[in-house]
């Protein structure tokens, strides 16, 4: 099942542009789908295009995405 952008909306009421939750919900939409980082800055109330990118590198940069988990034989489906 593949979750749409509509559906994470619960944090997007966060008064801060800086807020983490916000910027996890960035940044997941910068790895996940094809949105401008302008749409992306302008969904989850980021502010500008320019000064969302400058704080989701650095959010980026200091939270990396988790490596997947390697599956064992015998957890296959």
């Amino acid at each position: 099942m593949t979750e749409s952008p509509t559906n994470m909306t619960i944090c997007l009421t966060a008064p801060f542009k800086s807020d983490p939750a916000k910027l996890a919900l960035a940044a997941r939409l910068r790895r996940e789908t094809t949105l401008s980082l302008k749409a992306i800055a302008a969904l989850a109330e980021l502010g500008t295009s320019k000064s969302a990118n400058a704080r989701l590198h650095e959010w980026m940069r200091s939270n990396p995405k988790p490596k997947p988990r390697k599956m064992k034989p015998d957890e296959e489906k």
